[in-house]
């Protein structure tokens, strides 16, 4: 099996960061980074390589354009995650990006994943996956 890479996850709040880390691990990443604001996300990227981000929109601060901009020129995939359904606090210049909406599970998580990594070989096991949440949608 050939995982994912390192994820990072921008979250203010510990237990979803922690959660949304152990469900993409779950899902096929090696490891799972968390960073609690802009700065800390940024050092991360700077420091080491990242194969995927996934940002809470509540933490997009003056920051984070240097941010998304490291991110862009990188070319880490990225979602955000949201407390609207319809994605209007996300960046204007990442409207086409994909997200999630709070409350969000693995399997949403995982959805999303296969969408943005059908190409990698680990697709079919994403996608394969069987539901963990009495909630998820197979």
């Amino acid at each position: 099996m050939k995982a994912l890479g390192k994820a990072l996850v921008i979250e203010a709040n510990g237990l979803v960061a922690m959660d949304t880390g152990e469900a993409l691990v779950e899902a096929g990443f090696s490891t799972a980074v968390i960073a609690d604001n802009a700065e800390q996300a940024l050092n991360c990227i700077q420091a080491e390589p990242i194969d995927f981000v996934l940002l809470n929109t509540e933490l997009v601060t003056d920051l984070t354009e240097i941010l998304l901009a490291a991110i862009r020129t990188r070319s880490i995939p990225l979602v955000f995650s949201t407390s609207l359904p319809d994605g209007q606090d996300i960046p204007a210049t990442w409207q086409s990006a994909a997200f999630v909406t709070k409350p969000y599970t693995a399997c949403d998580l995982r959805g999303v994943l296969a969408q943005m990594f059908s190409g990698h070989a680990f697709f079919g096991e994403i996608s394969a996956m069987p539901p963990r949440s009495a909630g998820c949608r197979a």
